[in-house]
């Protein structure tokens, strides 16, 4: 309430909680008459703001984006615009004053939480390694690791050449962080022996045996010997360089010794070459050092593309039948049989003798029919 004394004017402080009237009465000393006066006081509700983070808690690095709500306008401490994404650095408390359309304002508070990365080291067992050696590579300062190049934390595995492994180390709160490390691949010898096994399908007598074809042919004398084959070392990248070759006698029993040249120690294809064979490639690279051994004979996935038959269970052998050596067995090499066998040929090396009898006849036709 507001009284008036000799002209003085007396004033209250209030504080309403809600829009309210206030009626004031002021009397005059001398003649004791009064009279009143009303003001209303409206009051506007104080907006309920709100606040909240589009990531929180985040790891060292990450964005986040901080929302007011509940007002019409908002502005933000530590230099943030309200809805646009920023990077905080440190663990920081932000407030927001959200203003609403009548003027009144109030305050929200959001902490967002900011965890430091871990900190990942890459180790190798060894470093550097000689080609062929194997190797072991761990993570560290995390709780779970992944390495490039399809590596597995502490499991072993064999190199091909030098390279440099990541390692992503995720830690408690998931965060994440890398590490790398450049392993070192050496050559550390030369290759010379190569132990081969392998079987040509029209050769094949059974009982993992081959028949003696030089002998039927009249161009060998041994009791053992099927054929000369050519045994390559290829690279095992594009466009995969010829490293080295070997012309050998392959024996009945599909076994044979391939002599090279001195060559670095590494991992090559082997690739096989035969007078009317499909070329045959081992289905990856192979490592090979001073005296080494692949067997085709196996199973059908030794060879690249599963490129084999099963000639009798569980023993596989190379397509027999290409005889105009352009990689297919088809129509272009009927011809080739078709005139030999016409002409009778018998008794000299010839590549239409497909079952290695000694003759080109209608007992060669199955092998290429059954293409």
């Amino acid at each position: 309430m507001v009284a008036w004394r000799t002209k003085q004017l007396l004033a209250i402080t209030v504080s309403p909680t809600t829009t309210t009237t206030y009626t004031v009465t002021g009397t005059t000393t001398a003649t004791g008459c009064s009279n009143t006066s009303t003001r209303t006081v409206t009051v506007h509700a104080l907006p309920t703001v709100n606040s909240t983070a589009s990531v929180n808690p985040l790891c060292a690095g990450t964005s986040t984006i901080l929302t007011g709500s509940g007002a019409s306008s908002y502005t933000w401490t530590g230099g943030v615009t309200n809805g646009v994404s920023f990077i905080p650095t440190t663990t920081t408390t932000y407030t927001v004053t959200g203003t609403a359309p009548n003027g009144c304002t109030k305050t929200a508070t959001k902490t967002i939480t900011v965890n430091s990365l871990p900190a990942v080291t890459a180790t190798a067992s060894s470093n550097p390694i000689c080609i062929g050696t194997a190797l072991v590579l761990n993570g560290g300062g995390a709780a779970t690791y992944t390495w490039s190049h399809a590596v597995s934390d502490n499991v072993s595995f064999m190199p091909y050449e030098s390279n440099t492994y990541t390692v992503s180390g995720t830690d408690a709160n998931g965060c994440i962080n890398t590490s790398s490390i450049n392993i070192l691949v050496n050559p550390c010898g030369n290759a010379t022996t190569l132990n081969v096994k392998l079987f040509i399908q029209g050769f094949y007598t059974g009982i993992s045996t081959m028949t003696t074809t030089l002998l039927n042919q009249g161009v060998g004398t041994s009791p053992t010997d099927v054929d000369n084959i050519m045994v390559e070392l290829r690279s095992y990248t594009a466009p995969y360089s010829l490293a080295a070759s070997s012309s050998v006698i392959l024996q009945t029993n599909g076994t044979t010794t391939a002599i090279f040249t001195p060559i670095p120690y590494g991992f090559y294809y082997i690739v096989i070459k035969h007078r009317n064979s499909i070329e045959t490639w081992s289905a990856n690279p192979v490592l090979i050092q001073s005296n080494s051994t692949y067997d085709f004979s196996t199973s059908i996935d030794k060879a690249y593309a599963n490129n084999q038959v099963e000639v009798e269970t569980g023993v596989f052998a190379l397509f027999t039948g290409d005889i105009n050596q352009d990689g297919y067995i088809d129509g272009f090499d009927y011809p080739y049989f078709d005139t030999d066998s016409q002409n009778n040929v018998s008794g000299m090396y010839a590549t239409t003798d497909l079952n290695g009898d000694g003759y080109v006849d209608g007992f060669d036709y199955p092998v290429f029919d059954v293409k």
